[in-house]
């Protein structure tokens, strides 16, 4: 009778054992499909897998009818057409033809969005028709940093259309591709120390757009006018503060902020190697705010105080892998800047400066 037990425990404790091997396996085979879907852009003639993207659904606008009659519950219909704004993150080499000549001019393109699986396989495409760059958003640069950076776009489209399957011809979902790092940039104001800058915040330029009705007022044609681009704040060094300082003195205080007083601004981000420009911004038509001290949580989570800058800019533009030349600091400090271009934090000591 033990005996006969005995066997019928190891029957079962191998199937059991056989059971969850099985299991384990299923879910191994299902994990890389599942985990590396991705969501693939395509403008213009540039398609790739990105980081994120979301909306460009179609949406139906409902009009109320005016009552009439003895019926107090109003009808309803479908009016006009519109195609939600396309949001998506992508890496700072991507798609940066259709940003500059978008920044540079009104630029428009066809493209579409997918959703593709580690396979290359499409379970869903939606064409985007006339699509129009009306938001740029470089996110928030720290020398503290160890996030990859990925710019926000929006994308303004007039028509869209929703497809099943499909090919898809960019990079497969789950491809690892190089991107910039949050640590890794150089902003460059000629004639001003910056290369101990140790954070930006965010900066976004918005294009407004109009719309025309067109057909029976079912259809909208989207019309681009004019760019908002907000003010550029950053934190300097304190060593690096006076120049800034007196900057703000002559510009704001004393009145000396004509156009030819104005200066230019270069923002480059870097590749993980610290030596390959990805990407840089040009700001023209540059004048300061403000420049104040900040407490130490403001700046950072250090605790070393900062000088918060802050300039406007009225333009903005992209060019691909340009390298500009990096200003010298005008203090007698040790500056030699790390590969990521801002200081060691050894080197970057609170300094006493007169206050305006």
């Amino acid at each position: 009778m033990r005996q006969i037990s005995g066997v019928y425990f190891l029957a079962a404790l191998s199937a059991a054992l056989v059971g969850h091997c099985a299991s384990r396996l299923h879910a191994a085979d299902q994990r890389p499909m599942v985990e590396q879907t991705g969501y693939g852009l395509q403008i213009g003639t540039e398609t790739d897998i990105v980081h994120s993207l979301d909306s460009g659904s179609v949406v139906g606008q409902v009009v109320v009818e005016k009552v009439s009659g003895p019926d107090a519950w109003p009808h309803k219909h479908i009016g006009a057409v519109v195609v939600e704004d396309v949001h998506a993150h992508i890496r700072p080499d991507q798609f940066t033809k259709f940003l500059s000549e978008s920044l540079g001019g009104h630029s428009r393109s066809d493209g579409a969005m997918y959703l593709v699986n580690a396979m290359g396989q499409v379970a869903q495409q939606r064409t985007l028709n006339h699509m129009m760059l009306n938001e740029l958003t470089i996110p928030a640069l720290s020398g503290a940093s160890k996030d990859a950076v990925f710019l926000q776009i929006g994308l303004s489209v007039e028509s869209s259309n929703l497809i099943k399957g499909g090919s898809f011809n960019g990079a497969k979902a789950g491809t690892r591709t190089k991107t910039a790092m949050a640590n890794s940039f150089a902003l460059t104001i000629p004639g001003l120390p910056t290369n101990r800058v140790q954070s930006i915040e965010p900066v976004t330029m918005r294009h407004k757009t109009t719309t025309n009705a067109v057909g029976e007022l079912r259809d909208y044609e989207k019309q681009p006018t004019t760019w908002e681009l907000s003010n550029i704040v950053f934190y300097v060094a304190a060593n690096d503060a006076q120049a800034f300082l007196d900057w703000h003195e002559d510009f704001v205080m004393k009145g000396n902020n004509s156009n030819d007083k104005e200066k230019t601004l270069t923002l480059e981000l870097k590749a993980p190697d610290l030596t390959t420009t990805l990407l840089t911004f040009n700001a023209s038509g540059v004048g300061i705010v403000s420049a104040k001290y900040t407490t130490p949580s403001a700046a950072g989570s250090d605790a070393i105080m900062r000088l918060r800058v802050e300039v406007y800019a009225e333009k903005m533009t992209l060019d691909p892998g340009k390298t500009s030349a990096t200003a010298q600091p005008t203090n007698n400090t040790d500056t030699k800047p790390d590969a990521r271009g801002t200081m060691r934090r050894g080197l970057d000591t609170p300094q006493r400066i007169r206050g305006r």
